[in-house]
C-alpha cells in the first residue's frame, strides 16, 4: 500500500513538472548585412492560475560563432501571461551566445544577463539548462 502511495505521488509530481516546463523554439535568419535575427519564443504554463505565459525576445548581432551581450543591438522582450504584460527595449547587460554554426546552427547556447533596476542583476531565462534547438525561417 505504502509503495502504491509512493508511486502515486512521483507520478502526480512528474506530471505537475510536465505542465511546468516551458517550451522554447528559436529562428535565426541569416540578413544581407552579414548579421543574424534571432527570434526567442518561450511558451509555458501559469503554475497558480494553470494559464499559458508566453515570453517573445527579437534582437539581432554580428554574424559569428560566439557573440558577446555588448554586440546585441534592436533588443525588444514582450511577455505576456496570467499576470499581466510587459515590454523591454533593454539590452542584456552582460554574458554571450554561443553558436554551433553562425550560418547554420543546430545548436544555440544563451548566458546572458538583463539588468532590469540599477542595483539588480536577473538572469535572461530561455530555459532550464539554456540550451535550445534551432528552426530555420
Amino acid at each position: 500500500m505504502k509503495l502504491r502511495l509512493f508511486g502515486c505521488c512521483w507520478f502526480a509530481l512528474a506530471a505537475l513538472l510536465a505542465t511546468a516546463t516551458a517550451a522554447v523554439s528559436v529562428t535565426v535568419e541569416s540578413l544581407p548585412d552579414h548579421t543574424l535575427r534571432f527570434v526567442v519564443l518561450e511558451t509555458m504554463r501559469d503554475l497558480v492560475r494553470h494559464r499559458p505565459a508566453t515570453r517573445r525576445y527579437e534582437f539581432t548581432t554580428p554574424m559569428s560563432h560566439i557573440v558577446r551581450a555588448d554586440q546585441i543591438r534592436s533588443y525588444h522582450a514582450r511577455y505576456q501571461g496570467a499576470d499581466g504584460m510587459w515590454l523591454t527595449h533593454r539590452e542584456p547587460s552582460c554574458g554571450y551566445i554561443l553558436l554551433s554554426h553562425p550560418l547554420h546552427p543546430r545548436r544555440v547556447e544563451f548566458r546572458l544577463l538583463e539588468n532590469w533596476e540599477v542595483s539588480v542583476v536577473v538572469p535572461m531565462t530561455i530555459n532550464g539548462k539554456h540550451r535550445v534547438k534551432v528552426r530555420h525561417p
